[in-house]
């Protein structure tokens, strides 16, 4: 008879166990013991000692079975069971023998019979005993407490697998999928699992593992077999690039000789994909660094450069070499496009941009160096005109060339590579000559305006902002005003997103866009602020500043009762003064508080390098936080703004006087006696300029630069700033409220429409192949493999993580169109589900009082899947027809965002809007696949 082994043992000890617990004699028919004669067993009513006692004959047995039974340890409560092992008869043994064992007998140890008490089984599936083997391995690698039992007490074939597989490989307790098989061939365990698994469990596994995960079965076998499983999300990523030659050396090298079917290396990559896809979400960016340098050994080992390696290498969306050589082309075509190249060369750059875009593992800041650049260029191709007067030159800035500001500042930050920081220069050049180009012309219409505002619906100088706007708003509302000291347009686009996340809307009180205020000359603090505030061009400190709002004869007439907060009162702490918290939670119709949190950014001269934030300027955050509170409505600006003039070189005009003397500042020169304007200067003379002696509102006159390569410097200050440019003059009035609420007479804006050159064209729709392909074979096999390959592509956008800042490529389509495929979309079953699921009904309750409509989440939801999760927000707009889209994207993340999970996101810089189905469908338990 065959020497049991020490789980045989065990498992029949359960087994007798299980029916006669105060069993502590058992016997066991079995061969020779050749094991521990001690052994520790774990069982349902604690552990036991296990005495193995092996007898060669019946004389031995009847002498060890008249031993006195053993007794527990003093100091434990663990018993001792003896267990007999005899390779004896039946008919040899007599009564005195039988009559002390268990069950009266030599128990029979059967293989098949200790696996079936280890499930607590019945009986067993006749197919699971044709596989001698599986007994040894469910033995052999049993857990120490046995097996879950089995339902209805029939161990079947496939339980029997699961649990091998489990036990032995470490994979989870139910068939594996695609994904769980090589998230398991990914960890550093499978293969030294795989290393100590029985021979046989190795021949049957990608049997087993078929059914369930296709032929990424054969792939996870060959990889174990060759001791390679760690290249196998770097190999998955290149099989479809490789050649013939790199596929044979791939076989040889890493598949221990297996040569892989086609649909074998289609589902090895789609499964890697996936895979890659987790790791994106997770962030784990420690390992896709580790995967991406493994890629650039193995894609150097296995192809020969002499066969177009390169060509191919390029074709790779996660190779990071292929990002380089991307990169290379986009700089190329920009190159021919800044040498003079055709309209043709620019759509060659945007061809070869969305081609880097596409790379999955690239750097998006390089990305968005890069749409910087070409967005400029297409500016310069489209050149928008600013108007025939000074009131079209303000809009133009505000509403076009702010953006262009936006795409210059990122382009200063320049790249890691020379030759693009050399690119970005030239780019940034040339679009700085346009700027100085625009600001000349502003500054002339100023000076030939005398600094007066024209006259336009969303125009007012600042010493009009209260009448204009505040005093209608509060006349409804209670009212917070933020006077954001150095608020220009791109701080504000810096801000608005995170106001818009806070849950605020923005209104206006006219159709076309933002109200703007004209700041008066010379832009300073003292004489812009006070105007400000005062409703009057002034000039003077916080306590005028204070004298001024709270006694506006707007108020008095209006018997409304106003408060006002100076800068000081704001301490850098977590919270607000008490009696900052006070007033705006009291009485007073309109509050408004002055916060210097951006202008002390550029107080030594720093530039708008960095974009701003809520969370960068602690006290607004705070601020916005009361508002609510308190249920007031809010008004951002500002007193003026902020040159860029990021990587300009500066022209410093020295300005020796003394600080408080009324003559000099940081930004202007005296105008009297014989000094005159110089290149990149105007003279500016009339009631709004506050200057010279005969005070405030009297009329002055200075000499203020309009090229932002000017700057004024005097004694302790670095040069910054500047006077006539409309970066600094051109200021922001916007009013908001909290999301669902309403405003008489106003309008909701819905999106700060970008120019129609900040996004690129939409490239050319997908077109399925209408005739064969002229191959040999079918004349089937090509087509349909390009059409899975193409399928593969699209379903890989779709999975695109979402967190990138990139310009969109995508553009309106018509509305036809995009309805007819929004209502396929609409037919998949993840979005039915979602409405069914109860995490979405909770979601529900915590949206407010008017949650969207599940036909409005449905028709957002699946236009942007439609498209691949990403789409600017005036396509998205297009597409579903409306004018209301901020308000429902708000509500719909909201609704989607789970623990702060976004699904959808909403990103400034580029004005695109980004949907993630995998995260959409994890959050809310949904079944992602189609």
């Amino acid at each position: 008879m065959i020497a049991p082994t020490r789980a045989q043992v065990e498992a029949q000890v359960q087994g007798v166990l299980r029916k006669l617990p105060d069993a502590r004699r058992i016997g066991l028919r079995a061969g020779r013991w050749t094991g521990e004669t001690h052994l520790e067993l774990a069982t349902d009513g604690g552990p036991l000692r296990l005495e193995l006692v092996p007898c060669r004959s019946v004389l031995e047995l009847r002498e060890r079975l008249a031993e006195p039974e053993p007794e527990s340890t003093a100091n434990s409560e663990t018993d001792t069971v003896r267990v007999f092992l005899a390779d004896l008869a039946p008919n040899e043994l007599g009564a005195d023998v039988t009559s002390r064992l268990a069950k009266g007998q030599l128990i029979e140890l059967d293989r098949w019979l200790a696996v079936r008490e280890l499930f607590q089984a019945r009986q067993l599936d006749p197919r699971v005993k044709r596989e001698d083997w599986m007994a040894e391995a469910l033995l052999e690698w049993a857990p120490p407490k046995g097996y879950l039992p089995v339902v209805g007490g029939v161990l079947d074939e496939g339980t029997a697998r699961r649990a091998i597989l489990h036990e032995v490989l470490g994979l989870g307790p139910e068939s594996p999928t695609r994904g769980s098989l090589w998230q398991w061939l990914c960890t550093e365990e499978a293969q030294e699992r795989w290393r100590t698994a029985p021979e046989p469990l190795k021949r049957c596994v990608a049997g087993w593992w078929r059914p369930s995960t296709g032929e990424v079965a054969q792939v996870a076998r060959a990889l174990l077999d060759g001791d390679r499983a760690e290249h196998a999300l770097a190999l998955g990523l290149l099989v479809e690039q490789l050649g013939e030659r790199a596929r044979w050396r791939l076989t040889e090298r890493y598949l221990a000789g297996e040569t892989l079917s086609e649909a074998a290396y289609e589902q090895w990559s789609q499964a890697v994909l996936e895979a890659m896809e987790e790791l994106q979400a997770e962030q784990n960016r420690a390992e896709l660094r580790e995967v991406g340098d493994r890629m650039e050994i193995l894609w150097a080992e296995l192809e020969d450069p002499a066969h177009e390696a390169e060509s191919r290498a390029i074709q790779n969306d996660w190779l990071p070499s292929a990002f380089e050589l991307r990169l290379d082309r986009v700089r190329e075509a920009l190159e021919g496009v800044l040498d003079g190249g055709s309209p043709d060369a620019l759509r060659a750059a945007e061809a070869a941009a969305r081609k880097l875009r596409a790379h999955r593992a690239g750097d998006s800041s390089r990305c968005d160096v890069l749409d910087a650049a070409l967005a400029l260029m297409r500016r310069e191709s489209a050149r928008p005109e600013t108007g025939p007067n000074l009131a079209s030159s303000i809009l133009a800035y505000a509403d076009d060339g702010s953006w262009a500001d936006a795409a210059r500042r990122r382009l200063s930050s320049g790249d890691s590579d020379p030759r693009m920081s050399s690119l970005c220069q030239r780019v940034l050049e040339l679009a700085t000559e346009r700027r100085e180009a625009e600001n000349r012309r502003f500054g002339e219409r100023i000076r030939d305006a005398g600094a007066a505002v024209p006259e336009h619906a969303r125009l007012a100088g600042l010493e009009s902002v209260i009448d204009r706007w505040l005093v209608p708003l509060a006349e409804q509302e209670r009212v917070l005003l933020l006077v954001l000291d150095g608020l220009g347009q791109l701080v504000w686009r810096d801000l608005r997103p995170g106001l818009l996340d806070a849950g605020w809307q923005e209104w206006v009180s006219e159709p076309g866009g933002r109200a703007q205020a004209l700041a008066l000359l010379p832009t300073e603090t003292q004489s812009c602020r006070t105007s400000l505030l005062c409703g009057k061009p002034a000039s003077g400190t916080s306590v005028d500043e204070r004298k001024g709002f709270e006694g506006h004869p707007a108020w008095t007439a209006r018997s409304l009762r106003a408060a006002y907060v100076a800068p000081g009162s704001l301490r850098q702490s977590r919270a607000l003064p008490d009696e900052v918290v006070q007033l705006i939670h009291g009485p007073a119709r309109v509050v408004a508080v002055v916060s210097a949190d951006v202008d002390a950014h550029f107080e030594s001269g720093s530039d708008l390098r960095e974009p701003f934030s809520v969370e960068t300027l602690g006290s607004l955050s705070r601020l916005l936080e009361e508002a609510e509170a308190s249920d007031r409505w809010l008004m951002v600006t500002g007193d003026h703004g902020q040159v860029h003039g990021s990587g300009l070189e500066r022209r410093l005009v020295e300005v020796d006087a003394e600080v408080g003397d009324g003559r000099f500042g940081a930004r202007h020169r005296s105008a009297e006696g014989p000094t005159r304007a110089e290149e990149g200067e105007v003279e500016v003379a009339g009631r709004r300029v506050i200057s010279g002696s005969e005070g405030p509102g009297a009329g002055g006159k200075v000499i203020v630069p309009w090229s932002e390569k000017l700057r004024y410097r005097r004694a302790g200050r670095a040069g910054y700033h500047g006077g006539a440019t409309p970066q600094e003059m051109v200021v922001p009035v916007s009013v908001l409220g909290r999301v669902g609420r309403r405003l008489e007479g106003w309008l909701t804006l819905e999106q700060d429409a970008a120019p129609p050159w900040w996004s690129a064209p939409e490239p050319p729709a997908f077109r399925a192949e209408t005739e064969p392909a002229k191959t040999g074979g079918s004349g089937t096999e090509a087509p349909e493999r390009r059409r899975r390959a193409e399928t593969g592509r699209r379903r890989s956008s779709a999975k695109k993580p979402t967190d990138s800042r990139q310009l969109s490529l995508l553009g309106p389509t018509e509305p036809e169109a995009a309805a007819e495929q929004s209502e396929k979309q609409a037919s998949r079953p993840w979005l039915e589900a979602l409405f069914q699921s109860q995490v979405y009904a909770q979601q529900l309750s915590l949206v407010g009082r008017r949650p969207p409509s599940n036909d409005q989440v449905r028709r957002l939801l699946a236009t942007l899947d439609g498209e691949g999760g990403r789409l600017t927000r005036a396509a998205l707009a297009h597409r579903l027809q409306t004018h209301r889209l901020h308000g429902l994207l708000s509500q719909v993340g909201r609704l989607l965002n789970v623990d702060g999970f976004s699904v959808i996101t909403v990103d400034e810089a580029s004005d695109a809007v980004t949907f993630d189905r995998q995260l959409l469908c994890r959050q809310f338990e949904l079944d992602a696949e189609e």
